[in-house]
């Protein structure tokens, strides 16, 4: 669910895996015009398997939430019917709390942690464009023996040839990813900079930095 940035990276890979059966979840709103139009990513149209919550017949083995943050709450009522007893629910979504919210309606036993890694795509209308900068990076929240969902994940990305990581610190990790994103997403918004000109700049790498450093005590705080 969800074919931004992240989620059209992940799709397309599934896509052209041959033994994989993907299907994209949505919403009535943006049906008919992905039916229409397509998913255009580096040059190859995708007409994906799309699907409305209604039409669901058989839980996922696999659901990728890839939508923004802000659109979770939405997401949780779409997926439901898709979960079932053995299903995994992987989320790719920048933040600390999106995990905490899906296991608390769906059970922990279900969900792994996750985020993706490097560049995202670029995306003018239907058309994205991405270099192969990246990786998703999941798993429990202590990866030093996998567990039986995380080595099934592993073995879909290995089959669908999609880049990733399973890191034996999980929440660290997660916190890592976290502390760039706050000093380098606000950096870029507050100065109309990207990412690159942010690290040339001393003002830029000053602000960054002491965004950055307000996540210090907030990561104390949770332990």
């Amino acid at each position: 669910i969800g074919l931004g940035a992240i989620g059209s990276i992940c799709a397309t890979a599934l896509q052209d895996c041959p033994d994989c059966h993907l299907q994209v979840l949505l919403d009535e709103s943006r049906l008919e015009r992905y039916q229409k139009a397509g998913i255009v990513f580096n040059g190859k149209r995708y007409d994906f398997d799309y699907v409305l919550s209604s039409q669901v017949v058989a839980p996922a083995q696999l659901i990728i939430v890839a939508t923004k943050a802000l659109q979770l709450p939405q997401v949780l009522k779409m997926i439901e019917p898709l979960v079932g007893e053995k299903t995994i629910i992987l989320p790719l979504l920048n933040g600390i709390s999106a995990e905490p919210i899906l296991a608390d309606r769906f059970g922990w036993d279900k969900v792994l942690y996750g985020f993706y890694i490097g560049n995202a795509s670029m995306r003018e209308g239907n058309r994205i464009s991405f270099d192969q900068v990246g990786k998703v990076v999941f798993g429990n929240a202590d990866n030093r023996i996998f567990s039986q969902p995380v080595s099934a994940v592993g073995q879909l990305f290995d089959r669908a040839r999609l880049a990733y990581q399973v890191p034996s610190d999980m929440i660290f990790a997660k916190w890592q990813k976290f502390v760039i994103n706050v000093g380098l997403n606000q950096s870029t918004a507050l100065l109309r900079m990207d990412t690159g000109q942010i690290c040339e700049s001393e003002t830029g790498i000053q602000l960054a930095n002491a965004l950055a450093r307000e996540v210090i005590p907030l990561a104390q705080a949770e332990g």
